[in-house]
C-alpha cells in the first residue's frame, strides 16, 4: 500500500512500522530480518527525530548491533535440497527484502542481498561503535574479531549476564519504549556456541565431549547436540558425535557427506549382486524387459531434465523480465511523482508569491492612507494653534484645502518673520558701525605703543649683538696668536715629506722603465725568432 501511494509516508508512520516489524520478527525468531528492521528504525529515528536524547541513541544503536550479532552465520537457503527449495528460498528472501523497504538489486541475486556480514559492515561504517556502552563493545570484539575457542564462552558468559541490567527506558521522543537487550542474551549464546565449535574445526580433529561442555558453561549436552545437527543440517559444520566413545570428530564436509549421498546407492548396487549370484538364472524376456525400461528411463530422464532446465531457464527469464518491468516501472513512477511534486511546488510558490505581492501592495496603501491622515490632523492641529481636532464618526478631511490654508498661513508668518529679521539686523549694523567709530582712537593710540616697545627692543638686541661678535673676534686673535709659533715647524715638516716622497716616487719610474726595457727587449727577440723560423719554413717548402 505504501509503494502504491502516491505520496510517500510520513517518518513518524514509517517509524511505528519497523517498530512494529522488529517486535514481529522477534516473536518469529528471524533474527536476520530482525537485525535488518531495527537497522532501518534506527536510521529512521536518527535522521528525522530531533528530539532524540543520547541515552535514546546509544539504547537504539545497542539493540541494532546485538540484533545484528545474534544472526546465526547460515541461512535457510543453505539447507535446501534441492533447485527448487532454493528458488522458494530465493523468492521468499526477496519478499522479505521488499518488506523492509530493501529494492531487489539486479546485479546480486537475491539470497545476498540481507546477510550479516553487509549489515555489521554498514554499521561499523556508520560509526555505531563509537555510541554503545562497553559492554556491548566487549561482546562485539569477542564474536566478531578475536579468535580463542578455549575462553570465548567462558570470558562472554559474564557479559551476557550484564544485559538485562543495562535496559533502560527511553525517552517519549523514542519510536520504541524501551531497549530490552537481554532479550538477545538466548540468540547471542547459540551463535558463540557455534563460533567455538567453528573455531574448534580449524583446531582439532577430535575432542571429547566432556571436555566441550566444560568450555560453553552455559549450555547442555543435549543443547550442543541440537545447535551440532542445525549447522550440519546447513552445511556450515562437518563433524560426527560418536556417542560410544563420548567424542566429536571434526572432519572435511565434503567428504562425509559424498560417502553418506552414496551409501544407498552402493547398498542397492551390492544387494542386486549379491541377488545374481544367488539365482542367476534369469529370463530373457524379463531380462530384455528390464533393459528396454532402464533405456526408457534413461531416455525419459533426460527428457525430463532438459525440460527442468527450459522450464527453470524460461522461469528466470520471465523473473528477470518481470524485474526490469517492475525497476521500469517503479523508477516511472518515482519521475511521475518527482514531476507533480515539482509542478505542485512551483504551483504554491506562485500562489505564495501572489499572496505576498496582493499583501504588500494592501499593507502599503494601508500606511498611505494613515501617512495622510497623520499630516491631514498635524496641519488641522498646526492651524489651530496646537488644539486637537475631533471628527464626526464618518467624516473625512480634505488634505488639499487644508494645504492649501497652511502654506498661506505659513507664508504670512514667514513675511513677518523676514521683516522681523531685516529691522534687526539694520539696528545690528547701526551699532557695528558706532562701535568702530568710538574704538578707532584707542586703536591708533595701542598701536603708536607697540612701536615704541618693539625699537627700544630692537637697539638691545643690537647692542647684544655686538658684545658677542667681539668676544668671538678676541678668542680669534689670541688662538692665531698662539699657533703662529708652529709655522717653522710645520714647514720643515713638510719639506722633509716632500723630499722623501720624490725619492720614492724616482726609484719606482726607474723600476717601472728597466721592466718596459726588459720587455721591449723579450718582444724584440721573439719577433726575431718568429721571422727567422718562418724563413726557415718557407725555405723548406721552396726545395
Amino acid at each position: 500500500l505504501m509503494n502504491l501511494s502516491k505520496k510517500p509516508p510520513k517518518p513518524q508512520l514509517m517509524a511505528v512500522y519497523y517498530a512494529r516489524l522488529t517486535r514481529i520478527f522477534a516473536v518469529s525468531n528471524s533474527h536476520l530480518y530482525n537485525g535488518y528492521a531495527w537497522y532501518k528504525l534506527f536510521n529512521l529515528a536518527r535522521g528525522f527525530n530531533k528530539n532524540l536524547t543520547p541515552g535514546d541513541v546509544s539504547g537504539m544503536a545497542s539493540c541494532v548491533l546485538l540484533a545484528a550479532l545474534a544472526i546465526p552465520p547460515y541461512t535457510r537457503a543453505a539447507a535446501a535440497a534441492t533447485d527448487a527449495q532454493a528458488e522458494v528460498e530465493r523468492d521468499r528472501a526477496a519478499r522479505m527484502a521488499a518488506i523492509l523497504g530493501f529494492p531487489p538489486d539486479p546485479k546480486r541475486a537475491h539470497g545476498e542481498q540481507l546477510t550479516r556480514t553487509g549489515l555489521l559492515t554498514e554499521l561499523q561504517a556508520k560509526g555505531v561503535l563509537n555510541i554503545i556502552p562497553q559492554e556491548v563493545k566487549d561482546i562485539f570484539a569477542l564474536l566478531e574479531s578475536d579468535f580463542n575457542p578455549l575462553e570465548l564462552c567462558a570470558r562472554l558468559a559474564p557479559l551476557l549476564e550484564k544485559l538485562p541490567g543495562l535496559t533502560a527506558a527511553l525517552s517519549p521522543a523514542a519510536p520504541v519504549e524501551a531497549a530490552d537487550m537481554g532479550a538477545y542474551a538466548p540468540a547471542l549464546k547459540r551463535c558463540a556456541i557455534i563460533k567455538t565449535l567453528h573455531q574448534l574445526s580449524q583446531v582439532y580433529t577430535v575432542m571429547k565431549m566432556d571436555a566441550l561442555a566444560k568450555l560453553i558453561p552455559f549450555a547442555s549436552i543435549a543443547e550442543l547436540e541440537s545447535i551440532m545437527l542445525d549447522a550440519i543440517r546447513h552445511r556450515y559444520l562437518a563433524l560426527r558425535i560418536d556417542h560410544r566413545a563420548g567424542t566429536v570428530r571434526f572432519g572435511a564436509a565434503g567428504l562425509e557427506s559424498d560417502r553418506m549421498r552414496d551409501h544407498i546407492a552402493n547398498m542397492a548396487r551390492r544387494l542386486q549382486q549379491a541377488q545374481k549370484l544367488i539365482s542367476p538364472a534369469v529370463d530373457p524376456a524379463v531380462e530384455q524387459r528390464r533393459v528396454k525400461l532402464v533405456e526408457l528411463a534413461a531416455e525419459s530422464a533426460e527428457r525430463d531434465n532438459k525440460r527442468a532446465l527450459a522450464r527453470k531457464e524460461v522461469i528466470e527469464e520471465r523473473k528477470e523480465k518481470a524485474e526490469r518491468a517492475a525497476l521500469a516501472a517503479e523508477q516511472e513512477e518515482a519521475d511521475r511523482r518527482l514531476l507533480q511534486q515539482r509542478i505542485n511546488d512551483s504551483v504554491e510558490e506562485r500562489r505564495r508569491e501572489d499572496e505576498m505581492r496582493k499583501r504588500e501592495m494592501e499593507r502599503i496603501q494601508r500606511e498611505l492612507e494613515q501617512r495622510e491622515m497623520e499630516e491631514a490632523m498635524a496641519l488641522v492641529k498646526a492651524h489651530k494653534g496646537g488644539k486637537a481636532v475631533k471628527l464626526k464618526e464618518g467624516e473625512k478631511l480634505d488634505k488639499e484645502a487644508l494645504m492649501r490654508e497652511a502654506i498661506t498661513g505659513q507664508m504670512k508668518e514667514r513675511r513677518e518673520l523676514e521683516r522681523k529679521v531685516q529691522a534687526q539686523a539694520r539696528k545690528a549694523d547701526h551699532l557695528e558701525r558706532a562701535r568702530r567709530e568710538e574704538e578707532a582712537p584707542y586703536l591708533l593710540t595701542a598701536y603708536q605703543q607697540r612701536l615704541e616697545a618693539d625699537k627700544v627692543r630692537h637697539a638691545k638686541d643690537m647692542e647684544a649683538r655686538a658684545r658677542e661678535h667681539r668676544a668671538a673676534w678676541e678668542v680669534a686673535v689670541a688662538e692665531k696668536t698662539r699657533l703662529a709659533r708652529m709655522r717653522g715647524d710645520e714647514a720643515h715638516f713638510r719639506s722633509a715629506i716632500i723630499a722623501r716622497r720624490t725619492e720614492e716616487f724616482e726609484a719606482l719610474r726607474a723600476a717601472r722603465e728597466e721592466r718596459i726595457a726588459e720587455k721591449r727587449e723579450m718582444l724584440k727577440q721573439e719577433r726575431e725568432f718568429n721571422r727567422k723560423k718562418e724563413y726557415a719554413r718557407r725555405i723548406r717548402n721552396e726545395l
